[in-house]
């Protein structure tokens, strides 16, 4: 498991009546000390100047400012003194009159909503003191529909309701997010009375905190202590959480359970594996059994995605097992990498109706579900949409049905986002190390992939995010665990100081390294036969052409080939290929008997056709040109089962100490 730097919260702080934001910033000195490791205060001026001469006399009445510990402060600086609004006409504010004037409120009200909406990161978390927490507390109420502008926690220090009769039908609703209110029992600006009302009308199941002192925001070891245990209780835990991952019992959905499981979360595994696979580890009891090992409980449930009744049945048995749902994680996925004259319909139908029936199945079943948790998600382990046309030849019908899971995720989380459950997609940047790439691609192959873990410890990072504010995103795993604070990545490597890993498909920013070498290797080639052609011009009697020298190289291949066949190659590969070389028809037969290699057509069925010229051919198996990059660059044509051409990597790696 990677260890990663939780985010530390974002509180927006809104400061007192005759303040300002820097004034606020240096009073709070010691909370943000203390607050340090919980959280980033972010402060933020008043719209409104108070004039110089209101400001005189509103230290003179029984008001906010008359006894407050900023006028006891000294050098105030009477020209930058703030306010949200006013109760009067004249611009003079008075918390214990009542009145019909507010005064600037709508305009502070569109001021904050925007200074919310141009931030590059959401706030976690909103704080208030005096006029600023009753403000605060209005914006919250007016907020209530809006889940952009949603907080997941208030802090009020003297806090107390508007007497501005616009005021008054805002406090008919209630705030529904945990609340902090400091209350001073002594306070003389505003009773603690006043402050005491309006947590507990205003908010549901509001904590009070009573202190001995007066108007100001007290630093006591016992203040201190209910800071950071009202934060604390606030950091997004996955213990007790029930999380319902469809394809778990192996691979990348295992290791995010196991992951989860680390935090004491109820994991539901929803896979069809109950008997163990000839060639490949696992079911889902024995993953049921590595989970609990891990620290949480598991109900393995025997399930195949695109089953109505099944898929209905088993979020039925997990809500009466673990009481709720609150994450989806739609792993299970279906692949073919064939073109489409090689993929029959049932091939067709399959991955269609797991990826995208059966996360759509899923994600329906699931809705009313997590409507009911606090902080709901749903993730898609599909790419990040692209339509650039080298993710879809060669593999239209996988292409096609993976997109469908992400389309999923762009249109649910924007049907959802009033929920507040968060509809994300989370994809790797290389490829990634499971017993199905070892059984399909060989030991050699796995070498260049990085270990699961890294996707498990990228979707723990996102689904202990806030839901209202992390929603309609394409993660890369990567890039989420960087902003994590991951800084270490060799963790993940299988082959420790390994950097040249095989990337994924689907990401455009991976496509010019995958054609990189594809490239150098064409210039290299392009200049080195234009060499053997000026010398063939000037010793043509005493030198072979290139295209003579191609064909005996690609002989001298084939006969290195044949000298490597032997039973262990024979019972790793499995596979019969043919190859056409720019019409020069070659096959390779690693299946059948003691194999055999030879000009023509197999005497067997080939899974796949490799298609590429002579010059290319030879690069490729002497090491010089990636099969990957060959692909991407279009100097390899694959027709028939892209996972059987990803096991020629092992014949291709053994060949490189040969030629």
């Amino acid at each position: 498991m990677g260890i990663m730097v939780s985010r530390k919260l974002r509180i927006l702080c809104l400061h007192g009546y005759r303040q300002n934001s820097t004034i606020f910033r240096e009073k709070t000195g010691s909370l943000r000390k203390l607050l340090k490791k919980h959280a980033d205060l972010i402060y933020i001026d008043a719209p409104h100047l108070i004039p110089e001469t209101t400001a005189e006399l509103v230290e003179s009445t029984n008001s906010e400012a008359a006894n407050s510990e900023e006028h006891n402060h000294q050098q105030v600086d009477r020209s930058n003194q703030r306010g949200w609004w006013f109760s009067t006409s004249n611009q003079t504010y008075d918390p214990l009159k009542l009145t019909d004037c507010d005064k600037g409120f709508q305009e502070s009200i569109e001021y904050v909503t925007n200074f919310i909406q141009s931030q590059t990161e959401p706030f976690d978390g909103i704080l208030g003191f005096s006029q600023g927490a009753s403000f605060v507390t209005l914006l919250l109420l007016s907020l209530n529909s809006n889940s952009q502008l949603s907080f997941r926690f208030v802090m009020l220090i003297a806090s107390f309701k508007s007497g501005q009769t616009q005021h008054k039908d805002y406090y008919k609703n209630q705030i529904n997010i945990p609340s902090l209110h400091i209350i001073g029992k002594n306070d003389q600006v505003i009773p603690f009375k006043m402050s005491e009302d309006l947590a507990n009308d205003c908010f549901k199941e509001p904590i009070n905190f009573y202190h001995d002192g007066g108007h100001f925001i007290p630093t006591t070891s016992e203040a201190r202590l209910c800071y950071t245990e009202f934060l604390d209780k606030l950091q997004i835990s996955l213990a007790g959480k029930t999380i319902f991952i469809s394809g778990a019992s192996r691979g990348i959905g295992k290791q995010i359970a196991l992951r989860c499981a680390k935090e004491k979360a109820n994991i539901v595994i929803a896979a069809k594996t109950t008997t163990p696979h000839p060639k490949l580890p696992g079911t889902i009891y024995t993953a049921a059994e590595e989970i609990e090992k891990a620290g949480g409980k598991c109900l393995p449930c025997v399930v195949d995605v695109r089953e109505e009744e099944q898929v209905v049945k088993a979020f039925e048995d997990a809500v009466k097992k673990f009481g709720g749902i609150d994450i989806l994680i739609n792993n299970a996925s279906a692949i073919s990498l064939t073109d489409t004259l090689s993929t029959p319909m049932k091939k067709y139908d399959l991955m269609h109706n797991i990826n995208a029936r059966g996360t759509y199945l899923c994600s329906k079943i699931a809705i009313p579900y997590l409507k009911k948790s606090k902080n709901p998600h749903i993730l898609m382990n599909s790419p990040p949409l692209s339509l650039n046309p080298a993710w879809f030849k060669g593999h239209v019908a996988y292409t096609v049905a993976k997109y469908n899971m992400s389309m999923f995720a762009l249109g649910l989380s924007a049907e959802l986002k009033e929920f507040g459950i968060a509809v994300n997609a989370i994809w790797p940047r290389t490829a990634i190390d499971t017993d199905a790439i070892a059984l399909i691609a060989g030991e050699d192959y796995r070498k260049k992939c990085r270990k699961p873990d890294i996707m498990a410890d990228a979707v723990y990072a996102i689904i202990t995010k806030d839901s209202r504010s992390c929603t309609g995103n394409f993660f890369i795993d990567e890039e989420i665990l960087k902003q994590s604070g991951v800084t270490d990545f060799e963790q993940y490597s299988v082959v420790p100081g390994v950097t040249d890993f095989m990337l994924d498909f689907f990401l455009d920013e991976n496509l010019p390294k995958m054609q990189k070498t594809s490239s150098k290797t064409s210039s290299s080639s392009a200049s080195k036969d234009g060499s053997e052609k000026a010398t063939s011009t000037t010793t043509a009697k005493t030198t072979s052409t290139p295209s003579s020298e191609s064909a005996e190289d690609v002989t001298k291949i084939f006969d290195g080939i044949k000298a490597m066949m032997n039973p262990d190659i024979i019972k790793k590969i499995q596979s019969v290929y043919a190859f056409d070389l720019k019409g020069e028809k070659w096959y390779l037969d690693l299946k059948n008997e003691q194999g055999s290699v030879g000009k023509g057509e197999p005497t067997a069925p080939a899974q796949c056709t490799l298609s590429m010229s002579k010059a290319d051919f030879i690069q490729m198996f002497s090491g010089k040109l990636k099969p990957a990059a060959a692909f991407m660059g279009g100097k390899l044509k694959i027709k028939g089962d892209m996972s059987t051409a990803l096991k020629l990597e092992q014949l291709l790696n053994q060949m490189k100490s040969k030629l």
